[in-house]
């Protein structure tokens, strides 16, 4: 047993930065299980009606089956950790904590980004909204042009490319997509000249 003087005590700082983990230990570019649980619960208490092609039971759902779009989840977690309520989070950094999320979101859009796909554009769009958030035109410009691309590929501009999908949960789900684009592209405009 280790005795510590009565005028000293060990650093609880360092020792509390240490035990948490921002990442899952068995792949490195999923945000832990152990925060990512809390950090979707803020998401959706604060974020949830910014982005209505995002629904809590899916992306939770998602998380736990592990069928979660990295990008989605490292997104979630970078905007949802500045309003976590984690005490081990509070002592650190959150905005460094952020955008160590995003940056791995960032460097596995490189990946994906010319494979069209709902997960692949959401996930780009909330890029698009974190780097305004974040007041930084030229990252939202760039999101905002392939998140436009994306969405052109998959034909989300035109209403009768919803009616192939049999189930009314798909066709929901691509129209408040396509919603959420035209929220960006009306975002983006309001920056131009």
């Amino acid at each position: 047993m280790l005795h510590y003087p009565a005028n000293s005590r060990p650093n609880s700082y360092q020792q509390e930065q240490r035990s948490i983990q921002l990442f899952d230990p068995e792949n490195h570019q999923r945000p832990h299980p152990g925060l990512m649980t809390h950090f979707i619960q803020v998401f959706f208490e604060r974020f949830g009606p910014d982005f209505p092609f995002l629904q809590y039971q899916d992306i939770l759902a998602d998380f736990w089956d592990q069928r979660l779009s990295l990008i989605v989840a490292n997104c979630v977690a970078a905007m949802a950790v500045k309003h976590a309520t984690i005490p081990e989070l509070s002592i650190r950094d959150l905005h460094n904590v952020a955008e160590n999320y995003i940056d791995v979101a960032k460097n596995l859009l490189s990946a994906v980004a010319h494979i069209p796909s709902l997960e692949t554009l959401h996930g780009l769009m909330l890029l698009c909204w974190f780097e305004h958030s974040h007041h930084r035109l030229p990252g939202f410009r760039t999101y905002y042009g392939m998140a436009s691309k994306m969405s052109g590929d998959l034909g989300l501009q035109d209403p009768h490319n919803f009616d192939p999908y049999p189930s009314e949960y798909d066709r929901n789900r691509r129209r408040t997509t396509w919603t959420g684009m035209v929220q960006l592209h009306m975002t983006a405009g309001s920056f131009r000249p």
